[in-house]
């Protein structure tokens, strides 16, 4: 498996995606501002409001707010973890073994609270009504001691993702864009990075450079990965077209939510 099928397959994908691209435009130039570089690549220091009234600003973020605080305030538990049915649970799980779910869900929820979930949620709600889709992904800090080191949450921006559904309406794959600075890109990968990179690194270290994440199942292009997760996880430098990380997860790290 090398980069080069990862890049064609993305590509593929983006020419998907095109047909949303200028109706995305649109929505953003009069729902949410802040977003409207989407089919439109805005100058550094430029703007462009388009706007002329902002019912349907202050209507989208309203609605926005009004989702996170009945789906997901961090001001009262709103999930609970349970085994099974309730008719099974009673066979399943004992007094004891309820109490430690208890616990786990307490401990989850703090870590929640402690992450940036709150944030990249309301981002996410921002974006869902408005666009009709939205995404976030769920990763863990940077390993910086040994067991858990904590959530990081990230609200994926609309035109900056693609995703393949599968026949049962669940999202299947998932690839997205974005850029880092030369500099912060060798911070995290080292000498994975391409040969260009490393040239920035000397003449202009804040050079923004591509990338692509790919995820998708490990029975994808042959199956030939080194990962034996349910999914595998791609880096690609798409100037030099090289992998900079390969990696897994057990599970599809992306919340995926069309509006219906």
């Amino acid at each position: 498996m090398n980069a080069q099928q990862v890049l064609k397959y993305h590509e593929k994908l983006k020419n998907y995606l095109a047909h949303y691209l200028p109706l995305w435009q649109e929505i953003s130039d009069y729902m949410i501002p802040r977003q409207n570089s989407i089919s439109t690549i805005l100058p550094p220091g430029s703007t462009r409001m388009k706007a002329y009234d902002s019912t349907a600003i202050v209507s989208n973020d309203d609605l926005g707010n009004f989702i996170n605080k009945n789906r997901t305030s961090m001001a009262m538990q709103w999930f609970t973890l349970r085994v099974g049915r309730e008719t099974e649970r009673e066979k399943l799980i004992d007094k004891e073994g309820e109490m430690w779910l208890e616990d786990c869900q307490e401990r989850e929820f703090e870590a929640l609270r402690a992450s940036n979930f709150s944030s990249e949620i309301q981002e996410l709600y921002s974006d869902w009504p408005s666009f009709g889709i939205g995404s976030i992904y769920l990763e863990e800090k940077d390993i910086k001691k040994r067991g858990f080191n904590g959530f990081n949450f990230y609200c994926l921006a609309p035109g900056t993702y693609c995703v393949e559904w599968g026949i049962d309406g669940m999202p299947h794959c998932l690839f997205r864009e974005f850029d880092l600075t030369a500099q912060v890109a060798f911070d995290r990968w080292g000498n994975n990075v391409g040969e260009k990179i490393k040239g920035y690194l000397e003449r202009d270290p804040f050079h923004d450079c591509r990338f692509v994440h790919a995820v998708f199942p490990s029975d994808w292009f042959g199956g030939a990965h080194k990962t034996t997760m349910e999914y595998v996880s791609y880096y690609i430098d798409t100037e030099s077209k090289k992998k900079v990380e390969e990696g897994g997860y057990p599970e599809f790290p992306f919340a995926v939510v069309p509006w219906k």
